[in-house]
Formats: C-alpha cells, sequence, structure tokens
C-alpha cells in the first residue's frame, strides 16, 4: 500500500492544537528564501499568538498615543515645546512609560475578558 504524505505544514488551522501562524512580511520571505528555510512562519501556541497580538497591538496604539507625528500628545504639544525638546520629551518616555504601557495589554490570565470599570466593579455588560 501506497505510504501517506505527510500532514502540510502549509495548512493553517483555527483549533487550538494546531496553533496559529503570524503573517510574514515580504522581507521576511525573502530572507527566509536566502537562508534555505520555509517560507512560513513557526506555528505559535494560542497562549503566545494572544501575547504577540496583544503587544503588536499595543505598539500601534502607544504610536498613536505618543510617538508618531500626528500623535494626540504630539499635536497638542510640539509646537510649545519645540523640535529639540520635544524628541527629548519622547525619549523620556519611551523609556520609561512604553513597556509598563504595552504590558497592560496583555492579559494576565491569557483570556480577553472585560475588567469592568475604572473605577472598579464588575463588567456591566457581564462580558
Amino acid at each position: 500500500p501506497p505510504a501517506e504524505p505527510p500532514p502540510s505544514s502549509d495548512v493553517t488551522c483555527s483549533s487550538p492544537q494546531a496553533g496559529w501562524r503570524r503573517k510574514m512580511t515580504p522581507e521576511q520571505r525573502r530572507r527566509a528564501a536566502l537562508d534555505g528555510r520555509s517560507a512560513l512562519p513557526p506555528v505559535l501556541t494560542p497562549e503566545t499568538a494572544l501575547k504577540v497580538v496583544s503587544r503588536e497591538r499595543a505598539r500601534k496604539r502607544w504610536s498613536r498615543l505618543v510617538g508618531a507625528k500626528q500623535s494626540r500628545v504630539a499635536t497638542e504639544m510640539r509646537e510649545h515645546l519645540g523640535h529639540q525638546q520635544w524628541n527629548a520629551f519622547v525619549r523620556f518616555v519611551n523609556e520609561h512609560y512604553m513597556d509598563s504601557f504595552i504590558e497592560a495589554f496583555v492579559p494576565k490570565s491569557l483570556v480577553l475578558a472585560c475588567e469592568g470599570p475604572i473605577e472598579g466593579g464588575a463588567c456591566p455588560h457581564a462580558f
């Protein structure tokens, strides 16, 4: 009898057992091809995938809040501080506050759920 082919690594399944693949950028695919590696990214467990997605989203939020040229803080403060002081401010907040901001978006229980209002208490939506 003919042997069964090995399972394809090209298939991405949404079940927790199969894991989750991040989309590779064109640069990552090019480097993988040059190194002779698979052009597929490694499979992530659901827990790791949640951490990765949470951190990526938090970095985008941080950029929109502080880092980007048209960030919320920049539109209000850049003209008041001037170019040199604005750059020093961004370096300072990136060094002292960015990591804790990003970690705040990674759920400790690895389950996305409403934590309730800032003032405390249960979620009003029972989510």
